[in-house]
């Protein structure tokens, strides 16, 4: 059994990391209009940006004793974006999961319990379902990607910020070609839906039952705590909680919907106590395990959230 597949079944609770792009962005840093973040590996002050944010996020885990889960910033370093940036995607991404893995190599007591995914998103605009890509082209589309980072040595995919189920499926399909241990996170409203109108039990559903291998599990990010229990708790999405099949939460720091956030230049957020008990409150009510930030969010957001798991 893989290690981080392990750790899923023995630990009550572990850690995601918090926002990196929108950091990125607030610290004025320039990211590739095609790459974002993945080009930023490639140069020494860029790493150097990098590590101190992926790093605030492991200073957490091992200030607490949990595991955290850390993710490669690939998100838009596909064959397309690679190819218009002008740069080798096989390198790009290989490059991106080694880097990563050296931050984890500065922290020999936390062995083990660092594990490094290897992020997957939309071919389009997260916001915009109408963007994404139907099933078969999707396969098609992300299978390169999914395979350079299974070569890489990740511990598992991260589909992330996905708006459309059917882009889902394609990215579930080319994973289990490839063998390779996937995690699908969906952009989701407080309505309980997917971007794209699916319920998110309907979603988990219909990815689990392709035939292909099913997802480690499933998650949601880009959304506030309290809108992501009001999505859990509408009838239809109540199969979730007894099925343990969607156990992790990327939460945004302010309670406004994904579309209002998009492109918003000044920041709103929820103060981090108020929202570390949010989050800590989705672990004991709907079994939500996997926990972090997303927009909005930074170390203190993080810090709070493994005070409050800590001590569960």
């Amino acid at each position: 059994m893989r290690a981080f597949e392990a750790a899923l079944m023995k630990e009550d609770a572990i850690l995601a990391e918090g926002a990196v792009i929108e950091r990125l962005r607030r610290r004025g840093a320039l990211l590739d209009e095609h790459v974002l973040a993945a080009s930023l590996v490639l140069e020494e002050g860029g790493r150097e940006i990098l590590g101190e944010i992926y790093g605030s996020y492991i200073d957490v885990a091992a200030e607490t004793g949990l595991s955290i889960i850390v993710l490669a910033p690939t998100w838009k370093a596909g064959a397309g974006p690679c190819g218009r940036a002008g740069l080798d995607m096989d390198m790009v991404n290989s490059a991106c999961v080694g880097f990563m893995r050296e931050i984890a190599s500065g922290y020999p007591r936390l062995e083990g319990s660092i594990f490094v995914g290897g992020l997957v998103g939309s071919r389009g605009d997260a916001y915009r379902p109408g963007e994404a890509l139907p099933g078969g082209e999707a396969r098609r589309y992300h299978a390169p990607q999914i395979e350079a980072l299974r070569d890489s040595g990740v511990d598992f995919i991260m589909a992330s910020t996905l708006p459309s189920v059917e882009e889902a499926s394609g990215i579930a399909l080319a994973a289990g070609d490839a063998g390779a241990p996937l995690v699908v996170s969906y952009v989701a409203r407080s309505d309980g839906r997917v971007l794209d109108g699916t319920m998110l039990g309907e979603a988990v559903e219909r990815i689990d039952g392709l035939g292909c291998d099913p997802p480690l599990f499933h998650m949601a990010n880009c959304i506030h705590p309290a809108n992501f229990a009001r999505a859990l708790g509408r009838d239809e999405n109540a199969p979730l909680v007894p099925s343990g099949r969607l156990i992790g939460l990327q939460a945004n720091a302010s309670s406004l919907d994904p579309e209002e956030l998009d492109g918003r230049e000044e920041l709103d957020a929820d103060d981090p106590v108020r929202w570390a008990g949010a989050m800590a409150a989705l672990r004991g009510e709907f079994g939500i395990k996997i926990l972090g930030g997303c927009c909005g969010t930074d170390e203190n957001y993080i810090r709070r959230l493994a005070q409050f798991l800590a001590d569960y």
